[in-house]
């Protein structure tokens, strides 16, 4: 199945379909703008709420878990930073991004309730991102003066520096496997996707193609393929590589704008969201290229797409 954020009915809620676009189900009914937070790897949906305008009175983000029938049971008080959920192994907690102890440090929140701080850092700390196994974090962190990626056990012990670049480095994401990370690096001009091992070792950026930004990585299930948004400057494509090489696979480019894209459980596609077609729909395409399958017609955008994966 797929999960995906819509404004069809006037307001963003969450979605629920078939990969074919049947069985549609609308998933949340609330007042304020429902997304996709994270999904665990047993099914749970963790759902980030946007009350307000960032920076007026009154404004708050809102982190909650989604139970039957709809409901949100809110995991953590709201608060003006409260984003980029990351879920442990087995789907038992989430670590966030918050500003509960200063600018913004990470807590662990428990599924009980149970809240606990993993960093202290005035320069802040940002984007984390749980290995697979759930025993460390790699996250941004500007404190010894520019963006950087870290690496810390999550119980606060063995702090790694892992980049060293006169650029921002940021958005870090684990292979499936645990065994590199991809990232997004300014180190020599634009953002460009960027691979390294686990430890920081052999950093290097996939491609070398003309662009003013790249976005959004993701891995594919079997880490041997990663999927990517290029910009440039009337539009942004959506782009295909091997890991290994850096190869292109392929590449969705026309004048329109792609985004979020997401491989399904099995690898074989990527869903994508897309304004090819005027208004912001989902789209499926084989990760090896060719046609492009829409998935949704409606009014208003849908985007943000996730799977949701089987449980045995």
């Amino acid at each position: 199945m797929l999960v995906f954020t819509s404004e069809r009915d006037g307001n963003r809620e969450l979605y629920r379909m078939c990969p074919d676009g049947q069985r549609l189900e609308r998933l949340t009914t609330s007042p304020v703008a429902d997304h996709l937070a994270a999904v665990s790897s047993d099914g749970k949906l963790a759902v980030l709420s946007f009350e307000g305008n960032p920076g007026e009175p009154g404004y708050a983000e809102h982190l909650a878990l989604l139970g039957s029938g709809g409901t949100l049971r809110p995991l953590a008080p709201s608060r003006a930073r409260l984003r980029n959920a990351t879920w442990l192994a087995g789907g038992g907690g989430l670590v966030v991004e918050t500003d509960r102890y200063g600018f913004s440090d990470l807590e662990r929140i428990g599924l009980d309730g149970r809240r606990e701080r993993l960093t202290s850092d005035p320069a802040g700390s940002y984007e984390p991102t749980a290995s697979p196994d759930g025993k460390q974090l790699v996250y941004v962190s500007s404190r010894d003066g520019d963006a950087e990626l870290y690496r810390v056990n999550l119980d606060g012990k063995d702090l790694l520096r892992l980049t060293r670049s006169r650029g921002d480095d940021t958005g870090p994401v684990h292979s499936p496997d645990g065994r590199r990370i991809a990232f997004l690096s300014t180190r020599r001009g634009p953002a460009r996707v960027h691979v390294m091992n686990a430890d920081g070792s052999r950093p290097r950026a996939l491609d070398e193609e003309p662009t003013i930004g790249e976005a959004q990585p993701v891995w594919s299930p079997d880490g041997a393929w990663l999927a990517y948004v290029v910009a440039q400057p009337e539009s942004s494509s959506l782009r295909i590589v091997r890991v290994e090489d850096g190869s292109l696979v392929a590449e969705d480019r026309g004048a329109f704008r792609d985004e979020t894209p997401t491989f399904s459980p099995d690898g074989r596609w990527l869903v994508f969201a897309s304004n090819r077609d005027g208004d912001v729909e989902l789209y499926a395409m084989r990760r090896e290229g060719g046609s492009v399958v829409r998935l949704t017609r409606a009014p208003g955008v849908d985007f943000l797409p996730r799977w949701l994966k089987p449980v045995n």
